[in-house]
């Protein structure tokens, strides 16, 4: 009798690992490929230019602290609104900084909505004071995006990557960095991780029409209104007593979050900054519609490198280019330009499965890239494109497939050369801290910069890694 029962529970543990692989696995990989051939490759890029001065003006924020200082800052300078959403807000100090602020925003007056991502942003079992604690709050809207259960596990491959604000309708940020200690507190005790944050204002607010801040709002309003996104917890359910104590407990993590950190920021970051004048500044987004999405992001930047004059530079945490998005690539107009791609080095990296997707095919890439593997301290994980003098983009989608056909991403596209020539001072600080890749393994000998020695146990886990992720490239 328990033979019979185990031998049950085995066939339906086996049928539903075949669903759950065909569903998880196969299906993406079909549908991939079906958007592949129907897609135009190379897009009319004209909208995003002007010749006369937009309404917005942008900068980039490159310091991990200066990342939490300006956050806290247009947060206690908001006046209305508040819209963000994020793919983790983190359990940790800067995530308790960054919600206790939200919640006194919202204690006097500004309207606010947060989505976050479901499964990176896990507020629930004993962190679940935090859900309550916003939604208890009349001016703060909070939603979950993704639907994960074991009947549709499908989902899971339907993720909001996004790092986005908007405050006030005058200011514009998105990012690759997320709200954690690791991205935004320069706390020597932690390996950081080295970001970028775009951030634009608005001059004149009878201009918002061809401001990017008018796109942000649509695409905000598409993550909101989306039927991946829900709401978290049905405030009319929970008591005034758990309201109450999940206040205080949400205001006492604050507290003393910001005891400690709150005089290393800079108070007064915004003003501080050097905003440059952009000819247009404008969003593009992947569609919000379906589980496997037309690769908008990466069909933009693609069609971008594919029009380069004469330079073209990529930073990614990985370049893991799959064949399906090396097709949007023109591999003969790369090779007779400058392609630069910047990204981690082996010793840097502290992502295992899509770093090794990236070494996967590196010397394929080295046949028309000009790779250069940052060093350390920390590792890079900004997603930035540079296109001749005049186009610059910030945003959050990776050079992988997952970003390009699975997650919900955004790129900041900015026509403006004043903004182009500060992007590539940023972005030269980590080419300095960098080794031009002539092999798998190998550097070009430099004077100036010292490769990263490889810990044996990790170099060995990179390699196993790289076998077992190759039928996997298209969700890594």
């Amino acid at each position: 009798m328990i033979k019979k029962i185990i031998r049950k529970i085995s066939f339906i543990a086996l049928l539903y690992l075949i669903f759950f692989i065909a569903s998880t696995v196969v299906y993406p990989k079909i549908e991939i490929n079906k958007i592949v051939a129907a897609s135009d490759k190379n897009l009319n890029l004209e909208n995003y230019y002007s010749d006369a001065l937009g309404p917005d003006e942008a900068t980039v924020i490159a310091g991990t602290t200066d990342g939490l200082s300006a956050r806290v800052e247009l947060i206690e300078n908001a006046k209305s609104s508040i819209d963000l959403a994020y793919y983790i807000i983190d359990n940790d100090t800067s995530g308790d900084i960054f919600l206790g602020k939200l919640l006194e925003a919202a204690e006097r007056g500004v309207k606010i909505r947060i989505i976050v991502n479901g499964a990176s942003t896990k507020w629930t079992n004993n962190d679940r004071y935090r859900t309550v604690a916003l939604v208890s709050n009349e001016n703060i809207d909070l939603k979950l995006y993704g639907n994960h259960n074991l009947l549709t596990p499908w989902h899971l491959n339907n993720v909001l990557h996004e790092k986005i604000m908007i405050v006030d309708n005058e200011y514009f940020m998105s990012s690759g960095r997320n709200v954690s200690d690791r991205f935004i507190l320069n706390d020597q005790h932690r390996m950081l991780t080295y970001d970028l944050d775009i951030l634009t204002h608005l001059t004149n607010v009878e201009n918002i029409t061809d401001s990017v801040i008018s796109q942000a709002n649509s695409h905000f309003d598409e993550l909101w209104n989306s039927s991946y996104s829900r709401l978290t917890v049905d405030i009319d359910k929970i008591s005034p007593e758990q309201k109450s104590s999940s206040k205080d407990e949400l205001y006492s993590k604050y507290i003393s979050a910001w005891n400690v950190y709150g005089s290393s920021l800079n108070p007064n970051i915004i003003e501080s900054l050097n905003f440059y004048p952009t000819n247009r500044v404008s969003l593009v987004t992947n569609p919000t519609d379906n589980i496997v999405k037309t690769p908008s992001c990466w069909n933009t930047m693609t069609s971008f490198m594919n029009f380069s004059d004469n330079i073209a530079i990529l930073q990614t945490p990985y370049p893991a280019i799959t064949k399906e998005m090396k097709s949007f690539m023109d591999i003969e107009h790369l090779q007779s330009i400058n392609y630069e791609v910047q990204t981690n080095s082996v010793a840097a990296s502290p992502n295992i499965p899509a770093f090794s997707n990236y070494l996967n095919k590196k010397n394929a890439q080295l046949d028309y890239s000009n790779i250069y593997e940052y060093q350390g301290p920390g590792s890079i994980h900004a997603k930035a494109l540079i296109i001749d003098d005049d186009i610059s983009m910030l945003g959050s989608c990776n050079a992988d497939s997952r970003s390009a056909f699975l997650s919900s991403e955004n790129m900041v596209i900015v026509n403006g050369a004043e903004f182009n020539i500060h992007m590539n001072e940023v972005l030269e600080v980590f080419r300095n801290s960098s080794l031009k890749a002539v092999g798998k393994y190998e550097y070009e000998a430099s004077k100036t910069v010292s490769e990263e020695q490889i810990p044996i146990l990790k170099n060995l886990i990179f390699k196993i890694a790289s076998i077992i992720t190759m039928p996997f490239d298209h969700l890594i």
